[in-house]
C-alpha cells in the first residue's frame, strides 16, 4: 500500500494496525508517528499511537497522544475513555473510575456543547464507570452509578423518539439493575430483572436483542457456583464480546475443564485493539495464563 501513496497518513495508519494485529508494537507505534508527521491534525493517528504506547506500557505518553489528538477532534469522548483505559491496563481501576465520574460531572456545570451532546456524552461516561465498579464487584458505587444513568437512559429513549429506543433505554436500566442485584447477592431479583429484560425486547427485530440477557444470566449463575449453567449462557451471545468470552473462561475454568479455559485467555491475552471491556481484563488475563 505504501509503496503506492508513500505520503498517505491513511496507509501508515494501516499499517499500523497491521503491525498492531500482529503484536508488533513498536513498529505499529513508528508508523503512527509517521502519520502524524503527514497529518498533524489526525486524531486518529494520535489515538492510534496513544493505543501502541498503552500496550507498550508507556502510559504517561499514551494519555499525551489522546489529550494532543482530543485537540483536533470534535468529540472528546474518545480521549476522555482511552485516558481512563491506560489506569485499567495499570491496575489501577480506583483511578480510571474516578476520571470517568469527573469528566461526567464536568458536563453539568462547565461544557458549552449542546445538552443532547452533553447527555450522550454523560452516559458514555457512566457506563464505563458502571462496568469498572461491576467488574470491581463494588455494588454500592454500582448503584449509585445506576441511578445517575436511570434519567439519560430515558432522556435518550425520548430523544430518539422511536418505540425501539424507549425499549433500548429500558432495557439498559434493567441489565443494570439486574447487575447490582447480582452483586448484592439478591439472585432472586436479578433473574426477576433479566426475564423484564427479556420480555421488554421482545418486539425488537435484532436477532442479536438477548446478548444482554445471556450475558446477566451467565454472570448470575456464575456468581452462584453454576458453571454448567453460566456456560451455557454465555455461549449464547451473537457478538463476539471480549468480556463474554472472558467470563465463559473463568466458567470453563470453575467448571474443571482447565484447557478449554486456557485456550479462550490465550486468545483475549494479545488482543491489542482498545475498549472498555479489553481494559478491564487484560491484566488478569495475563495472570491466569502465567499460572496455569
Amino acid at each position: 500500500m505504501l509503496n503506492f501513496a508513500p505520503s498517505s497518513p491513511g496507509a501508515e495508519i494501516a499499517l499500523g494496525d497491521c503491525y498492531r494485529a500482529q503484536n508488533d508494537l513498536g513498529k505499529a507505534r513508528d508508523a503512527y508517528s509517521k502519520a502524524i508527521e503527514l497529518d498533524p491534525n489526525s486524531p486518529e493517528a494520535y489515538y492510534k499511537k496513544g493505543h501502541a504506547n498503552t500496550f507498550l506500557g508507556n502510559f504517561d505518553e499514551a494519555r499525551q497522544n489522546y489529550m494532543d489528538g482530543s485537540k483536533h477532534d470534535e468529540i472528546n469522548t474518545n480521549s476522555m475513555q482511552f485516558i481512563a483505559y491506560t489506569y485499567l491496563y495499570a491496575g489501577d481501576f480506583k483511578t480510571a473510575l474516578e476520571w470517568l465520574y469527573n469528566q461526567a460531572a464536568k458536563l453539568n456545570t462547565s461544557s458549552s456543547d449542546p445538552q443532547g451532546k452533553n447527555n450522550a456524552t454523560k452516559m458514555m461516561c457512566l457506563q464505563d464507570c458502571a462496568g469498572i465498579a461491576s467488574f470491581m464487584n463494588d455494588a454500592g458505587k454500582l448503584k449509585e452509578i445506576v441511578t445517575m444513568l436511570e434519567p439519560l437512559y430515558d432522556q435518550m429513549g425520548n430523544d430518539l423518539g422511536t418505540p425501539e429506543g424507549k425499549i433500548t433505554g429500558k432495557a439498559q436500566l434493567l441489565y443494570q439493575q439486574a447487575i447490582v442485584a447480582t452483586l448484592e447477592g439478591n439472585y432472586d431479583m436479578a433473574k426477576s430483572n433479566a426475564e423484564e429484560m427479556k420480555t421488554v425486547l421482545d418486539p425488537i427485530s435484532d436477532p442479536s436483542k438477548l446478548d444482554g440477557y445471556e450475558f446477566v444470566m451467565g454472570f448470575i449463575n456464575l456468581k452462584q457456583k453454576n458453571a454448567t449453567e453460566a456456560i451455557t449462557h454465555f455461549e449464547k451471545p451473537h457478538s463476539n464480546s471480549v468480556l463474554t468470552k472472558y467470563f465463559l473462561a473463568m466458567a470453563y475454568e470453575a467448571s474443571g475443564n482447565k484447557d478449554r479455559a486456557t485456550s479462550l485467555y490465550k486468545e483475549l491475552s494479545d488482543y491489542n485493539f482498545n475498549g472498555l471491556d479489553y481494559a478491564l481484563i487484560r491484566s488478569d488475563v495475563k495472570k491466569k495464563l502465567a499460572s496455569m
